[in-house]
């Protein structure tokens, strides 16, 4: 990158050093010029960029929903869905056609311009340098003239290569921001050392107080209003050895708060304090573990989904699947450790999956 603008840097400036030995008033109107060409440039390219975004975003959409339709087919088809969705991946599409048809437009509508203007700076400097060089009784000599045109188009030609250029790094930067909210998560270091729980961690009480968490925490509610979705003001004490059952409506947040208390999603409130000691909200993550309600299986064999990597003996893996009655499904199957599964488990039952899961 570094070598295509230096070299068009230099190949810029030096037929405007040229230009201003051959006229100053060509110069100077070749300097001007060309920096209302990039003017003119910048100004396109950010309305392209804007776009490019709206592209990406309505791209984001459209594969999200084909992965997600692809991924639950069975679904799909069996609730005789595939024309709804085919309708809707079809909106999805619609939407992605809409910034890139303006795009198209918008982009022809920069290189005629920047062409045009080009083009009339070009043989406006030849004019100017014709028009001041004249002089009653003395020819206007043609290698002069020439030479003012060759070295305006080349200062034309430097100017389109350059604003190519830029226009191609402007797209990357903009596909690479687009991932913003990727870049931009804070590091989980501290999470991902935390890979394995602590199991001589000693503790007797866990104390919550005040818990806030929000989906939006950067929207503004009305004074007085509360949110309508998060967790507010949750407190609670967890014994060690008790069990609590969360008893509530749909979407209450029971889901949420045993996220928060397994230390998947930090607070942003409140305080926790284990054994009446204050603690940070990732200790969590040192002794809580959330199981999840949905059964995720990955497209790998049964001891990988049972093992994920770790060196695990066989026989404590048969134990397991003993204890789940998953045994039972790979004996009637004709199956063994290394049998495949596909992706989400779907040459499994729902059943078979939770006894695996």
């Amino acid at each position: 990158v570094q070598f295509i603008y230096l070299t068009n840097i230099v190949n810029f400036i030096g037929p405007l050093v040229a230009l201003t030995l051959l006229s100053r008033l060509s110069g100077a109107m070749a300097i001007t010029g060309y920096v209302v060409i990039g003017v003119i440039i910048v100004r396109f390219d950010r309305a392209l960029m804007r776009l490019a975004r709206t592209e990406n975003d309505a791209d984001r959409r459209y594969v999200a929903t084909l992965l997600d339709f692809l991924g639950n087919a069975s679904t799909v088809i069996g609730l005789r869905l595939s024309t709804a969705s085919r309708g809707l991946l079809g909106r999805r599409m619609e939407a992605i056609s809409e910034p890139l048809k303006r795009t198209v437009v918008l982009n022809e509508g920069k290189w005629f311009a920047v062409d045009l203007m080009g083009l009339a700076l070009t043989w406006g400097l030849v004019v100017v340098y014709v028009w001041q060089s004249r002089a009653p009784g003395q020819a206007v000599m043609l290698g002069s003239v020439f030479m003012i045109y060759q070295y305006a188009q080349q200062a034309a030609s430097v100017v389109s290569s350059m604003a190519a250029n830029f226009q191609f790094f402007a797209r990357m930067h903009t596909d690479y921001t687009s991932a913003a909210p990727i870049w931009q998560a804070p590091a989980r270091l501290h999470d991902l050392a935390q890979e394995r729980i602590d199991p001589d961690a000693v503790w007797s009480v866990a104390q919550v107080d005040g818990l806030v968490w929000n989906y939006n925490p950067r929207s503004a509610q009305p004074p007085g209003e509360s949110a309508r979705s998060g967790l507010h003001e949750v407190s609670l004490m967890l014994r060690r050895g008790e069990r609590i059952a969360l008893v509530g409506p749909s979407g209450g947040g029971k889901s949420t708060l045993l996220r928060v208390l397994a230390g998947l999603y930090a607070p942003h409130g409140g305080t926790l304090a284990i054994d009446g000691q204050p603690q940070p909200w990732s200790h969590l993550r040192n002794i809580a573990t959330l199981i999840p309600q949905e059964t995720e299986v990955f497209e790998a064999s049964v001891r990988e989904n049972l093992g994920f990597g770790q060196p695990f003996d066989d026989e404590e893996l048969l134990a397991a699947m003993h204890v789940s009655t998953f045994d039972e499904v790979l004996k009637a199957t004709h199956g063994e450790l290394s049998t495949p599964l596909s992706e989400r488990g779907f040459n499994l039952s729902g059943g078979q999956r939770q006894r695996l899961c």
